[in-house]
């Protein structure tokens, strides 16, 4: 049996409310629209379920769009990667250790060689030393890379290759 028509007019006017976002530009016009088709609950109903319908097309574009700015974003962060391991390489190659321009200062240096440890901690016979005692293993890397650096040889750590470091000072 259907409500009386005073209770479908006050469920519309509930249902419009509940589905009211006061931050959304669009609701005052899909809500105008809705009251204007709603000559019963049953239509009230479907034009308010086709606004939802409408909202989650929305979100779905606003996801693509947000997901292909990160790719973007992405794109540009791995070229600006690209231009300064490359300026990197030819100031290398030039001998160049500084350029001065109007509006940044860029340096070149060799980095220090990091430590590769090729073993785990507490499997060397003899590490002990390098060794610090915890719940599990670990290595004490300040003291290993002081020793190699001193001229010490261990057969599970060694130093690799510098890397060049390109310090960029905008101003």
């Amino acid at each position: 049996m259907n409500a009386p028509l005073n209770i479908q007019a006050r469920i519309v006017a509930e249902l419009m409310e509940r589905i009211s976002d006061p931050d959304a530009e669009q609701d005052g016009e899909l809500i105008e629209a809705a009251e204007q088709a709603a000559q019963t609950l049953e239509e009230a109903c479907a034009s308010v379920l086709r606004a939802g319908r409408l909202r989650k097309g929305y979100a779905a574009a606003c996801r693509e769009i947000a997901r292909e700015a990160m790719d973007r974003a992405a794109r540009h962060e791995a070229y600006d990667e690209r231009c300064r391991k490359a300026v990197a390489w030819a100031m290398e190659e030039a001998s160049l250790p500084k350029i001065t321009a109007p509006d940044m200062t860029v340096s070149w240096r060799m980095g220090k060689a990091p430590l590769i440890i090729d073993a785990e901690a507490g499997t060397v016979v003899n590490s002990a030393r390098y060794v610090e005692t915890k719940e599990t293993y670990s290595w004490n890397k300040g003291l290993l890379k002081s020793d190699l650096d001193s001229g010490v040889s261990l057969p599970f750590a060694r130093l690799g290759n510098s890397q060049p470091v390109l310090t960029v000072r905008t101003k």
